[in-house]
């Protein structure tokens, strides 16, 4: 994602974060401004996934979207670990959890991939 996200973005979140997934990297390192209904959408979309026992990495959050996210409480719903600082990094621990799990490795469409770019 890049660019400032505000309700238009959210529903976007929304689409792609309702959907079933083992694993979903939410790359926010272009993201310079991040709205209310965004966070909202972002903070009960993580309420969601842990419902179902989904995983949540959020990548790369600048200092404004970090602490919009701090002030809708997305921190107290994500543990530390889960925000890591680069696209690489989450692949790289979304790919070891898969790994160590049980079940196969979680199959991507190529129209859900990543393009993780020079991060």
């Amino acid at each position: 994602m890049s660019g400032p996200m505000s309700y238009g973005a959210a529903r976007t979140i929304a689409y792609h974060m309702g959907r079933t997934y083992d694993v979903l990297i939410l790359d926010l390192s272009d993201v310079p401004l991040m709205g209310v209904t965004a966070s909202l959408t972002i903070e009960a979309e993580i309420r969601a996934a842990r419902h179902r026992q989904g995983k949540i990495f959020i990548v790369g959050a600048q200092s404004q979207v970090r602490e919009r996210l701090r002030r809708f409480h997305v921190q107290d719903v994500l543990p530390a670990e889960n925000f890591l600082p680069s696209c690489y990094h989450a692949l790289a621990t979304a790919s070891a959890l898969l790994n160590s799990a049980a079940e196969p490795a979680l199959s991507v469409p190529a129209s859900a991939r990543l393009d993780c770019g020079s991060r």
